[in-house]
Formats: C-alpha cells, structure tokens, sequence
C-alpha cells in the first residue's frame, strides 16, 4: 500500500478497539469504511471476512480467516 502512495490504518488487538466492548464485526468494519477506501481483514474466527464483506461498500480482502487456507497465499502461488 505504501508503494502505491496510501497510507496503512491499523490494529491488530482487538483490545485496542470497541470489539472488547462487545462492538460486531459489521459495526467496526463500517467505522473504518469512514476512513478507508479498502480493508484487508485477518481474525481468527472463520467467515469473518465474508460478514465484514456484505456489511460495506467497499472491498474487504480476506488475509486469513480461522482454519481457512490464506487465500492471498494462494493467489500468489498461481502467480509464480
């Protein structure tokens, strides 16, 4: 993202965010859709991603998710 001349808004504890208060995976997504133009998501509970996905307009990318294969190390596989 760097490369590309964005900027990176991160957490990666979710004790760092509303999720500790009990937030939803929907709630937080569409606070960051306020700031972001994109989303790539890890969280350890399967399907997570796809929840996040059909709560915003905008793309959410599965980085891994529970015990699902990392599909972005899949993609990068086909490519070499």
């Amino acid at each position: 993202m760097l490369r590309l001349g964005g900027q990176i808004i991160g957490f990666s504890e979710p004790n760092s965010s509303s999720v500790s208060k009990g937030e939803s995976i929907s709630d937080t997504i569409r606070t960051i859709e306020c700031y972001a133009d994109i989303a790539v998501m890890r969280h350890p509970k399967e399907g997570a991603p796809r929840v996040a996905s059909l709560s915003v307009d905008f793309p959410v990318i599965n980085a891994v998710d529970g015990g699902h294969q990392h599909p972005t190390q899949t993609l990068t596989d086909i490519l070499t």
